[in-house]
């Protein structure tokens, strides 16, 4: 049961391999932990490694978030708010915000006492690059594939903190990196301090960038968490 606090502005980020599940009986736990809907969507999949990925992803939060709230992992309840965001149905107690994220064989959760996070993780792949995808005054920063990762998680990380999508707002807003692990956004032309990022890579070849609106004076700081707290049986 979860005894773990969640301080302000300090997100904590859960990361999990799918080559997790190869552990003796760990599947067979995190498969006991769904529920029927669960269950049932899981076995639509017709990709193995879809159907892991998304197994890990369910087993990852619910196991998260009892970590800091007093409720078993298998009875968690979850819906879609009105903009697609998954959020705790039952039972009505006090828990983190959240956000999930996964690609390739890497599943990622983020939680914060903060309504407004976000996480996303992406897999570098040459092929996948559209940099049109881009705000112009990134597009001419963008010099490899991981560089134009970085620009697109930050801005699927920001879009899923907000809620909206990402729309088409590449003339309207974008990033300037900072650092090897920040990054602004700049809203037509000003950079906005109420937003902070951070990026990192955990695991070669992978990108993640975690999104959160805050208001404290204090800069936030990630908390991040090598070891998954899956069960096993």
């Amino acid at each position: 049961m979860g005894t773990r606090r969640l301080a302000a502005a300090r997100p904590q980020l859960w990361i999990a391999d799918v080559g997790e599940l190869a552990r003796p009986g760990v599947a067979r736990a995190c498969a006991a932990l769904l529920d029927a809907t669960e269950r049932q969507r899981n076995r639509r999949f017709v990709r193995p490694e879809d159907r892991w990925r998304d197994l890990l992803t369910r087993a990852l939060v619910r196991s998260v978030l009892s970590m800091y709230a007093l409720v078993a992992p298998e009875d968690w309840r979850f819906a879609l708010d009105g903009r697609g965001r998954p959020y705790v149905a039952h039972p009505s107690v006090e828990t983190p915000h959240f956000s999930l994220s996964h690609a390739g064989s890497m599943v990622a959760c983020v939680v914060a006492q903060e309504p407004c996070i976000g996480v996303d993780v992406e897999r570098v792949d040459p092929a996948a690059v559209v940099r049109d995808a881009l705000a112009p005054r990134e597009r001419v920063a963008v010099g490899s594939p991981g560089a134009f990762f970085d620009y697109w998680t930050l801005r699927e990380a920001h879009a899923k903190a907000t809620g909206l999508g990402l729309t088409n707002d590449s003339h309207r807003t974008s990033f300037e990196l900072a650092g090897d692990e920040g990054a602004t956004l700049i809203e037509r032309g000003q950079p906005v301090r109420n937003w902070w990022f951070h990026r990192l890579t955990p695991a070669p070849g992978y990108v993640l960038a975690v999104a959160l609106r805050h208001d404290f004076d204090a800069s936030p700081a990630l908390v991040w968490h090598t070891a998954s707290p899956l069960p096993e049986a």
